[in-house]
C-alpha cells in the first residue's frame, strides 16, 4: 500500500483543521480497527470521528488532538469480502486523494485506508454514511 501513497510536504495542498476532540461536532463516530501501512499491516482500534467533510482518527477516546485526518469528498470506498473471510471480521477501504497525519505534520496523497469492524450492520453503517457525506461535498462543488 505505500507505494501508492505519496508524501506530500507543502501544508497548503493539504490543509486540514486540527481540532481538539471536544471542538469537534461529529455526524458519526465510533472505533474501527485501521490496519497500519507498515510492512507487518498490524491492525489496531481507533476513533474515528466524521464531521461531514473530514474523518478525523484518534489513537485513543482520551486524546485531544488527531492522529490524523483524510477529506472525504474525493474518497472511494470498497468493501472487501476476501480480507473479512481472513480476518473473520467485516472489512472494507477508503482509497482518498488527499490526507494529513497530525503527528508527522506530513500531508498524504493517494493513500488507502483499511479497517474492519466486528459487524456487518457497522460497516455498512460507515460505508453508507461515507459514501452520502462523499457525494454531498461533490454536488456542493459543483454548484460553486
Amino acid at each position: 500500500m505505500d507505494e501508492d501513497k505519496e508524501e506530500v510536504d507543502n501544508p497548503v495542498e493539504c490543509a486540514f483543521p486540527k481540532p481538539a476532540f471536544f471542538d469537534l461536532s461529529p455526524i458519526k463516530g465510533g472505533l474501527l480497527f485501521k490496519q497500519s501501512t507498515n510492512l507487518v499491516g498490524s491492525w489496531k482500534p481507533h476513533l474515528f470521528l466524521l464531521d461531514g467533510k473530514h474523518v478525523f482518527y484518534f489513537d485513543s477516546v482520551q486524546d485531544k488532538v488527531p492522529r490524523g485526518a483524510f477529506h472525504i469528498g474525493d474518497c472511494k470506498i470498497e468493501d472487501l469480502p476476501d480480507l473479512a473471510r481472513e480476518r473473520r471480521m467485516y472489512c472494507f477501504s477508503v482509497t482518498t486523494k488527499s490526507g494529513w497525519n497530525f503527528h508527522q505534520n506530513k500531508a498524504f496523497v493517494n493513500r488507502v485506508y483499511v479497517f474492519s469492524t466486528p459487524s456487518f450492520q457497522e460497516m455498512s453503517d460507515w460505508m453508507c454514511i461515507l459514501n452520502a457525506m462523499g457525494q454531498l461535498q461533490e454536488d456542493a462543488l459543483l454548484l460553486t
